[in-house]
Order: C-alpha cells, then sequence, then structure tokens
C-alpha cells in the first residue's frame, strides 16, 4: 500500500539512513523527525511534529548509542524518558497506526550460556546504556492497551555508512588500505552481525505484520568472533594483517559473546538476504 506516511526519529543515524531509503523504496513517504526540529527531550515539539507530519506509523531508532557512559542524565533523557515522552502524545492522540519502538540486545547483559539467546530470555543490564533502555521497554507497556507498540531487540548491525570509530568499519579500514597492522581488543569476543539492509528491511516489513511479537529480536542467529571476522576478510582481500592487542581497548564488563535467537523473526515469515561475506564485500568496494 503506497501514500502512508512513516514518521522516523533517528533518520540521520546509521540504521535511520537505511531505514529512511527502505521505507521509500517501498511506497511509504518518509519523513525525518528532524526536519519538523523535534527533540525527544521536549514534549512540545514532539506534539508540533505529530501535528504538522500526521503519521500513520512511527519508527522510533533515536538514542545516546554508547556504552561508556559519562553523564546518566542524558541517557536517560533520551533514550528512556524521550519515549515516555513520545508515547504519551501518541496516547493523547489516540494514535492507531503501529508504533515500533528500538530498544537493544544489551539488555540481556552477560550471558554465561553460547546458546541464542531466547526472547522470552529475563533481562539483565549491566550498564546504564541498557538500563535506560529496559525502562524504556517498561514504558512501551505501560501503553501496550492504548498503542500498537512493538519492540525491537536489534543487535550488532553492520554495513556502509558507519563510521569507523565503531569496530567493524574500522577492521574493514584496515584490510580496504592494506595496512600491515591493527590494535584491537579481545579479537575473542563474538556478535550476531546482521547486514544494516536486512536490519532496514526488518522494520519496514514490521509495519504491516499482523499481529508481530509485541517484542523481538532483530538479528541473524549466528555470533561471530572478531578473530574469524579477520579471517574472513583476509580470504576475500588475500591480505594479511598483524593483530596486537591494546588493552586499552579491552572493556572490564564488556559482554563475551552475544547471539541472538530468531524466533520471532521466522515466525513473521522474515527472509535473510545477506551473508556476513556479502555484507564485508559491501564494505570493502565503499
Amino acid at each position: 500500500m503506497s501514500n502512508r506516511t512513516a514518521l522516523v526519529i533517528g533518520a540521520g543515524g546509521f540504521t535511520g539512513r537505511h531505514v529512511m531509503a527502505q521505507l521509500s523504496g517501498e511506497g511509504w513517504t518518509a519523513v525525518n523527525a528532524r526536519d519538523h526540529g523535534l527533540d525527544l527531550t521536549d514534549p512540545a515539539s514532539i506534539s508540533r511534529t505529530l501535528d504538522a507530519a500526521k503519521p500513520d506509523a512511527v519508527i522510533n531508532l533515536a538514542a545516546i548509542a554508547t556504552l561508556d557512559v559519562t553523564e546518566r542524565d542524558p541517557i536517560f533523557a533520551v533514550n528512556a524518558f524521550g519515549v515516555l515522552n513520545l508515547l504519551e502524545a501518541l496516547a493523547a492522540r489516540q494514535f492507531r497506526g503501529r508504533v515500533i519502538s528500538a530498544s537493544s540486545a544489551y539488555v540481556y547483559g552477560p550471558v554465561q550460556s553460547r546458546d541464542p539467546i531466547p526472547e522470552t530470555q529475563p533481562p539483565a543490564p549491566h550498564n546504564l546504556y541498557a538500563c535506560a533502555k529496559l525502562l524504556a521497554e517498561s514504558f512501551c507497556a505501560m501503553h501496550a492497551e492504548k498503542l500498537d507498540i512493538v519492540v525491537t531487540r536489534p543487535f550488532n548491525a553492520i554495513g556502509r555508512g558507519h563510521r569507523d570509530t565503531f569496530l567493524v568499519p574500522k577492521i574493514v579500514r584496515h584490510f580496504r588500505d592494506r595496512a600491515p597492522r591493527i590494535e584491537l581488543g579481545n579479537t575473542a569476543v563474538a556478535r550476531d552481525y546482521t547486514d544494516v539492509r536486512d536490519l532496514a528491511r526488518m522494520y519496514t516489513a514490521l509495519l504491516d505484520a499482523k499481529d508481530p511479537p509485541r517484542r523481538l529480536h532483530l538479528c541473524n542467529g549466528q555470533a561471530v568472533s572478531i578473530a574469524d571476522l579477520i579471517a574472513t576478510l583476509s580470504e576475500l582481500t588475500g591480505h594479511r594483517i598483524e593483530v596486537s592487542v591494546n588493552p586499552a581497548f579491552i572493556r572490564a564488563n564488556d559482554v563475551l559473546y552475544q547471539c541472538g535467537a530468531t524466533d520471532g523473526l521466522k515466525q513473521l515469515g522474515y527472509a535473510w538476504r545477506y551473508t556476513l561475506q556479502d555484507t564485508l564485500r559491501w564494505m570493502l568496494d565503499e
């Protein structure tokens, strides 16, 4: 169906830019909330944006995305109470469209098992970022009777357009430049990586999904270590790189292994398009 408007909050971020493109490609009018001056910490700006954009659906991807929090007030103001401000404004307007609120897989904290984390796993956040995200989930649950809300818990997205201050883009850049060496932290750390183009398709598919899970993972269901990622890049480029471990890059409370179960996505019939090799080739050619 075309001629529908989706308001995207956080449209200028890494995932948001790809979601905007995906929505437009599927016939939606994708509106960047920032173009209307929306600020999640300012309820009046939220009201003005909703009245101006008149969206049929809302996707909130906005967040202060850092695990190294030095000031706690801003991260709770945006990542938690900003979500509450948005939900209250939507409920006041008796909004009937779908609302997608992005949480994070970091709400689970460290897990001991190497099995994929089920979507029923009790959260156990171990940093302020995750605590703020879990509080936002609670606000969504409080409004579940008034609004059609889906809470997503995305794992790690990778792809073009990600700043190389993040780990995977940094490693890809070193291979693209055929650098002789790279400094990293713990290369045994394993994550569940999803191509950001697949992630954008997941968000767009959720807007029309009938009776979706109210909370679901956005992930691949496979964990890849940094060492294995480097080995894959070596195979793709034919370049060998010397890895040196810098203790300054190792977080004391880092999550060493994270992999998500994909039951919710499979229930929706979602089909992944991109393998890790596909994504890394795409990034290498950027």
